[in-house]
């Protein structure tokens, strides 16, 4: 019997920590019931389901406790979702190479089909109807300043400028922002989320270093001197003048 009253008194506190939680009564409902559907489905697809549900709550666990949460590899859905729900400002610093000739940006290829996914969601976020005002600020990183030559950095350029995004070169060779520290990848939303992209090292020249995990930064503190770091690089940094492409 005390089992049963247990039971009931956890059940009524969580009904009442739904209702005061930002997620609805509806969502929490569907939630349910498609897990009991899941039951009937074949044991792989239930194994599917049960990994991705925990998943979802080591996140929102990690996210709730206002720790870094963290995957493995990359995690191309939390920067989609991050860059067409936040509302203000999308400030990054993104590592450029060339490799056997060929452009590599925003974690693979200029035309592939993440760094497309990425751009189309930066310009929806842009043109966005609900009234937001969004700026959206990128620093490219280059190794040597012949590369903001090359045709296909001129064109992908040229391309966000032309899309509303606001872009300077931070050129390594020129020992301009040294005094800042080493060059690395992130992406700063609304001045609240760290996105930070952690590559391994080169294993060979010509190969680029593959993603060891990705983390979301979500400490005040911790996403305070991202934006410092941000800002003092962009101030540090002069945009040339734009040349056509070729």
């Amino acid at each position: 019997m005390s089992r049963r009253f247990s039971d009931v008194g956890d059940a009524t506190r969580l009904h009442e920590s739904i209702g005061a939680s930002l997620v609805s009564h509806d969502s929490v409902r569907e939630l349910v019931a498609d897990l009991v559907r899941i039951g009937d489905r074949p044991p792989l697809v239930q194994q599917l389901a049960i990994a991705e549900f925990r998943r979802l709550a080591v996140l929102v666990n990690e996210l709730s406790d206002g720790t870094i949460s963290s995957c493995e590899g990359e995690d191309r859905t939390w920067l989609l979702t991050l860059t067409s729900t936040c509302r203000q400002t999308i400030d990054a610093i993104t590592i450029v190479t060339v490799e056997r000739g060929q452009l590599l940006i925003d974690g693979g290829p200029r035309r592939s089909d993440r760094a497309q996914r990425y751009f189309d969601a930066q310009i929806a976020a842009l043109q966005h109807e609900d009234g937001r005002a969004m700026e959206i600020r990128r620093i490219l990183v280059v190794e040597r300043g012949d590369v903001t030559e090359l045709a296909d950095f001129v064109a992908f350029r040229n391309a966000q400028e032309a899309a509303g995004i606001k872009t300077r070169v931070w050129d390594l060779s020129t020992g301009v922002g040294r005094e800042y520290g080493d060059s690395f990848e992130l992406v700063i939303f609304d001045r609240a989320v760290c996105y930070l992209p952690s590559p391994a090292a080169r294993t060979s020249h010509g190969e680029r270093p593959v993603l060891v995990n990705t983390q979301l930064e979500i400490d005040p503190e911790r996403v305070r001197r991202r934006v410092q770091h941000f800002e003092r690089l962009w101030d540090a940094l002069r945009r040339p003048a734009r040349r056509r492409s070729p």
